[in-house]
């Protein structure tokens, strides 16, 4: 039986001296199964990024319209409920003239605080200062910027603003388009209920019509349902069929097909010299350890260097956690590089001393 470190040291000399073609198989394992990985972490990203572009859209944010019979604390309680981010009411308010847009009568609205969340109210409020809300695009008209800012009305008042909110005309209700929405107490009847469920849940949806209070009659048509926000990216994204239409396990076998076959391959192509060694008196148990540690050097050199490039695919332009896609693929990578040493020394196994006549005719 050789001593482990002359096993060692025999697997070195090789390495540096190119006997085992380390860096071709290297290559090869870099390219085809980092290139599965890469395409299932990507594939994961992009639905990421998808779910990403409908939540900013809008389209998770549902509105419960009944003019007047609204209960604005029953609708800024739902926020408290199991599936339901935020939710707010919402009701019209008085029109204003400003001084810089005399001309123009500018609706305005009132909302529950809650509906800050809804809407994603980006907040220019300091500790000591209170005022209204602005849509973007009014906000851009005005010049308004990241400061609160004092709006002069025609008739001599004043309004402070203290946050702006995003509202494109990308497909939404044009409800708050050029606007100012201010934040009063959720107390009395309101309009509508402005209610965000993210991620999608079957059970919040239930729960919409709980603000709601029926005028008494008893005529079913009356009962209101509740409207998307914006359909234009459809009325359901349904993440979870998405997640699982990616081709995942599929990519994760084919990576585990690919660095069983690199590894046999690579040790199968140096049979005469295995078989040659073999016969110059190393035993089969030390010519297994021997090519174990040879390809256990260029696996793990992939893995290392798989890792990082992974992790960057993971990342790029993705809103959630990286880990979440970048785990697959790094799952995928190493259980390539557990089967690519595998067929190695499955190959180194199946080497025999006595088919050496054979293979130095096959060579």
């Amino acid at each position: 039986m050789i001593a482990i470190r002359d096993v060692a040291g025999e697997a070195w000399r090789n390495l540096i001296s190119g006997a085992t073609r380390a860096f071709i198989a290297l290559a090869a394992f870099v390219m085809l199964v980092g290139g599965i990985g890469l395409l299932q972490v990507r594939g994961l990203v992009d639905v990421a990024v998808a779910a990403g572009q409908f939540e900013a859209s809008g389209a998770v944010v549902q509105v419960l319209n009944a003019p007047g019979r609204i209960d604005g604390a029953q609708c800024e309680a739902l926020s408290s409920y199991s599936g339901i981010a935020s939710s707010g009411a919402l009701r019209a308010g008085e029109d204003i003239r400003l001084a810089a847009l005399p001309s123009t009568a500018l609706h305005t609205f009132e909302a529950t605080p809650g509906l800050a969340a809804v809407l994603g109210v980006s907040s220019t409020a300091t500790a000591t200062s209170q005022g209204v809300w602005l849509s973007g695009e009014f906000a851009e008209v005005i010049g308004a910027d990241s400061e609160p800012l004092i709006l002069p009305l025609l008739d001599g008042g004043s309004i402070t603003t203290s946050g702006m909110f995003a509202y494109p005309s990308d497909g939404r209700l044009p409800a708050l388009s050029y606007t100012l929405v201010s934040p009063v107490p959720a107390t009395g009847a309101f309009d509508a209920c402005w209610v965000r469920i993210w991620p999608e849940d079957d059970t919040a949806f239930n729960l919409l019509l709980l603000p709601w209070r029926p005028s008494g009659s008893r005529d079913e048509t009356e009962m209101p349902r509740p409207q998307q926000l914006n359909t234009t990216l459809g009325i359901g994204f349904d993440a979870s069929r998405k997640l699982a239409a990616q081709p995942v396990w599929p990519l994760t076998f084919a990576a585990i097909g690919v660095g069983a076959v690199l590894g046999f391959a690579t040790i199968r192509t140096r049979r005469l010299e295995l078989a040659s060694t073999l016969h110059a008196g190393l035993d089969k148990t030390a010519l297994i350890t021997q090519v174990g540690l040879e390809t256990a050097v260029w696996v793990l050199l992939g893995c290392l260097l798989l890792t990082p490039a992974l992790g960057i695919t993971a990342a790029i332009n993705n809103p959630d956690p990286i880990w979440s896609a970048w785990y697959p693929g790094l799952r995928t990578v190493f259980c390539a590089g557990l089967t690519a040493l595998f067929g190695a020394v499955l190959a180194a196994a199946t080497t025999q001393e006595k088919h050496l006549f054979r293979y130095f005719k096959q060579r």
